[in-house]
């Protein structure tokens, strides 16, 4: 492909040449991008006091002449559906294509005999192959691609093959006994498991949960020479071990699931990088990369890989990528982060290997009774920022600087007011969100709740649903007002896992639960609610990852209906405001940077003064 002359390129721009037709219709690139990112990059725009720009250079390229670090990590990896995107290296003088999923399948896909009990989809024998033939592999899949399955082949063709002899699989509590029935036991049944004499296999799988710190050590220890072996524990066991003297554990082949569990500075990942060793490994997340670049330095250190991100440590990260603002640390340089990305992992979305169902959005807007929507207005009446006073003494020191520009001490005061703004926003804003949205869901109110009451009238006893409640008090309501018309069962963190993963599963394979009632950061991880095809949200969590985590508990492999997901929205409510931010992919916090009561207040009562 010729790309443009371009004169004066920056480093980090994007060529993006057109790709196939999108649902039947030809992409047209300035509606495309506008749309996906609210109109930020169409043409000549200013936001937060930035400049960003678009150009078209010819019928199928164009140019973005300068690097939006904000929206970078949100749009770049969804392009490559619908483009082929080169970027400008500015010490190469040259243009790099970043790897599509395409592009991956070309060089990975070779098929080989695999034991597993189901046939795998093509993208997971590329997946196993990209693990065989890096060792050290990172797969970045949205939940619900089946990467657990990838990296169990991958363990598998090595075993048979005399190459590797022993495995560790290293998961989240939760998710323990998903591992040992649903990806061990289910798909590979010729494995030894406890309390079954029926196989000849020479694998036994062993979980490792519960025991005292040095009971723990110890039987690591003991098992990591062992042929023959599959250990199953949780990130727990190295938050709490203590490191001794005897050197590394060594497994050949380390499954780390959900590595995004591995943040820089805890005990766990510290005791990880300390007390681990592997031949291969394979790190699995679904969660999708959202900006705090700095924790994935981590994985990929642990992984093995030689200077992550072109530093040789998390001090020079920090010194290359990250910058203090007053609002707190913030990144540049992101597209030297996203290429390393690109360049030595394996990222992959539903819509580029599967052909799931359908997705049905329903947004239901409904009115608190009289005697609630008083309560919450009683809230927004009585509602004040510190914040206001502060932009007042602002705005007049900017006038007199309007006068005499190189006023030292009006500067100093300019500086000192707008850095305790910044902390104003984050001590005064943010509770009061939280606490309108916990208004509003009945936490605080103990009268009728009239999504409760929309629940009980619109409910069907023949059928299975899963409603997602951010606060346990409105959670147990929800419970106790549906539990005589309906078989109903919650999950929250005073759900030990055990429990949780037996509600599953009665809700999966039998009629005996047909309704769960789930906090989304519980129930929106590592578990398989397909048995279900209507969802419901109750309220929601401010956070885009959060909500894509829990719709993806339905909408996955194993889904054959189509999904249809219902926001229970209160009219004239902070609800209003979370679900559009939602439904825009943004955070809450890049919404109200030091926003004025009279603009909370709109916020809390959906543009109302």
């Amino acid at each position: 492909m010729k790309l443009p002359i371009v004169v004066r390129a920056k480093e980090g721009s994007l060529y993006l040449r057109k790709g196939r037709i999108v649902d039947g219709v030809i992409v047209d690139e300035d509606y495309y991008f506008s749309e996906m990112l609210g109109g930020v990059l169409l043409e000549k725009r200013q936001y937060n006091g930035r400049t960003y720009y678009v150009k078209k250079v010819d019928e199928d390229m164009l140019l973005f002449l300068e690097n939006p670090e904000r929206y970078y990590s949100y749009f770049v990896f969804q392009l490559f559906d619908h483009f082929e995107v080169y970027m400008y290296d500015e010490h190469t003088k040259a243009f790099f294509k970043f790897r599509t999923f395409d592009d991956i399948k070309h060089d990975y896909f070779e098929r080989f005999e695999y034991r597993a009990k189901y046939k795998p989809f093509e993208h997971q024998v590329v997946g196993a192959n990209f693990i065989v033939n890096n060792k050290k592999a990172l797969l970045f899949w949205e939940t619900g691609t089946g990467k657990s399955l990838a990296a169990l082949l991958a363990f598998d063709y090595l075993y048979t093959r005399g190459i590797v002899k022993n495995m560790l699989i290293v998961c989240p509590n939760s998710l323990v006994l998903n591992w040992y029935e649903k990806h061990l036991m289910d798909c590979f049944p010729f494995y030894n498991y406890a309390n079954d004499s029926n196989t000849n296999s020479n694998i036994d799988v062993v979980v490792i949960s519960g025991l005292p710190v040095n009971e723990r050590i110890r039987v690591l220890r003991g098992l990591c020479d062992k042929p023959n072996v599959i250990i199953i524990t949780n990130y727990d066991t190295f938050s709490r071990m203590e490191r001794d003297r005897k050197g590394k554990i060594k497994f050949d082949f380390v499954i780390f699931d959900e590595s995004h569990y591995m943040k820089n500075n805890t005990n766990r990942t510290k005791n990880i990088n300390a007390l681990l060793s592997f031949d291969y490994c394979a790190m699995l997340t679904g969660t999708p990369i959202d900006g705090k670049y700095i924790d994935y330095y981590k994985q990929f250190a642990i992984c093995g890989y030689q200077r992550p991100f072109f530093v040789g440590s998390i001090t020079e990260f920090k010194r290359e990528y990250m910058f203090q603002t007053r609002y707190g640390v913030s990144y540049h340089r992101t597209y030297k982060i996203l290429r390393y990305i690109n360049n030595s992992s394996f990222e992959l979305r539903k819509e580029q290997c599967l052909e799931l169902p359908e997705k049905l959005y329903t947004p239901l807007h409904i009115d608190l009774t009289p005697k609630h929507m008083e309560e919450y207005r009683r809230f927004v009446s009585t509602l004040t920022l510190n914040v206001d006073e502060i932009n007042t003494q602002i705005e007049q020191i900017i006038r007199k600087l309007e006068e005499d520009k190189d006023n030292e001490e009006l500067l100093e005061q300019l500086k000192a007011l707008t850095a305790r703004r910044g902390k104003d926003y984050v001590t005064s804003v943010l509770p009061k969100i939280l606490y309108a949205r916990m208004l509003v869901a009945g936490v605080f109110y103990s009268g009728k709740n009239a999504k409760i009451e929309w629940l009980k009238e619109n409910l069907h006893e023949d059928e299975k649903y899963v409603i997602y409640c951010s606060f346990t008090h409105t959670i147990n309501r929800i419970t106790s007002e549906l539990i005589g018309d309906f078989r109903v069962s919650r999950i929250y963190g005073a759900i030990d896992a055990d429990k949780r993963h037996d509600i599953v599963r009665k809700f999966n394979s039998s009629d005996d639960i047909n309704v769960i009632v789930a906090n989304p950061k519980v129930g929106g991880i590592g578990i398989d609610l397909t048995a279900a095809h209507t969802c419901i949200f109750f309220d929601n969590d401010p956070s885009y990852i959060v909500r894509k985590q829990a719709e993806d508990r339905l909408h996955r492999i194993g889904q054959t209906n189509k999904v249809q997901y219902i926001d229970l929205i209160a009219r004239k409510t902070i609800d209003e405001y979370i679900y559009n931010i939602i439904a825009r992919k943004k955070r809450i916090s890049d919404e109200l940077f030091n926003i004025t009561t009279s603009e909370l207040k709109r916020i809390l009562t959906g543009g109302e003064e």
